[in-house]
């Protein structure tokens, strides 16, 4: 993105033409120039329960919302009347945008983009210096497309409207992993020169609303990063796959310290592709793709009722 001057002699219509302009300056900018946006900002929601001027708002307005008084909206879901469905009736005509305080991201870690995600909040701020699990969730969605800027919500998101929140997806469906192999895996960053890793999997479910996800771990092969096997199946049951994502780690197994991780991987559910894939990894320093490591797995979803909880 570039900033355009309000009085800036450069920027005439015909030279924004082909561009995606967002208008933030209001009543300073000059008529001409406003009529040529696609999206408008507006003033920040001090307060959800009052969304009188959201009958007013079209598609090409964005509005935001703190975190924090977004996070309170979303788990006052108590009655069709509360905030959550204020948020939801605002958010099928309107771009909202999540952020923090200013200056408060440096340093910490991400919000739960899922949760905002489930609630149809279209933009999160991510502190992208941060490469934690919730960045990385991020990064695997807007792989999906080509990295071309957006991703469209899932049809079951779509369908939601005020006062129901509790949206339905084509779950819950049966999901089964089964680790096979490896092959080239890096040392960790602080490892010593010489060192063979020990390397394990972890694989998990997030889903929105969900916390740290299911976890489920193979064995250890001692000795091993260039072609360690597994073969270990797992299975889940999954409620919303269009907001559920499986994440794979691989660790290097210490019995004296900490084990750490030497590479990773996140893939939405609702992408995942079934049979034998060949999955790429990444850093677990910058999320980078390591050209050489790849991990390989068997996928497989079926739509089933889950036994006894669903």
């Amino acid at each position: 993105t570039e900033q355009i001057g309000i009085m800036d002699p450069d920027y005439t219509p015909n030279a924004l033409r082909g561009k995606i302009l967002i208008c933030c300056g209001g009543s300073q900018v000059t008529p001409s120039l406003r009529r040529l946006a696609h999206i408008h900002t507006m003033p920040p929601l001090k307060d959800l329960s009052n969304t009188s001027g959201a009958t007013h708002w079209t598609a090409y307005d964005m509005v935001s919302s703190s975190l924090t008084k977004l996070v309170k909206a979303q788990r006052d879901n108590s009655s069709p009347t509360g905030e959550s469905s204020r948020l939801a009736s605002i958010l099928n005509n309107t771009f909202m945008r999540v952020h923090t305080k200013t200056g408060t991201l440096h340093g910490h870690s991400n919000p739960s983009v899922l949760d905002h995600w489930k609630n149809g909040v279209q933009m999160v701020a991510m502190n992208w210096s941060n490469n934690d699990e919730h960045s990385r969730i991020a990064n695997s969605l807007f792989r999906t497309n080509g990295r071309t800027g957006y991703v469209l919500k899932p049809p079951s998101l779509i369908r939601a409207t005020a006062g129901n929140l509790e949206y339905t997806s084509r779950g819950p469906v049966r999901l089964t992993v089964e680790v096979i192999s490896a092959f080239h895996l890096p040392r960790p960053k602080m490892s010593q020169k010489g060192e063979i890793i020990d390397p394990y999997v972890e694989v998990t479910v997030i889903s929105a609303g969900q916390g740290e996800g299911d976890s489920k771990r193979t064995r250890h092969v001692d000795n091993n990063g260039w072609n360690p096997e597994w073969n270990q199946r797992f299975e889940w049951y999954v409620q919303d796959p269009a907001m559920a994502y499986l994440t794979i780690t691989v660790f290097d197994h210490d019995s004296i310290t900490r084990d750490d991780p030497c590479a990773r991987s996140a893939i939405p559910l609702q992408h995942l592709r079934c049979g034998y894939r060949c999955v790429p990894l990444h850093s677990p320093v910058d999320d980078a793709t390591l050209v050489m490591s790849h991990l390989l797995a068997f996928f497989d979803i079926k739509q089933q009722v889950s036994p006894g909880y669903f």
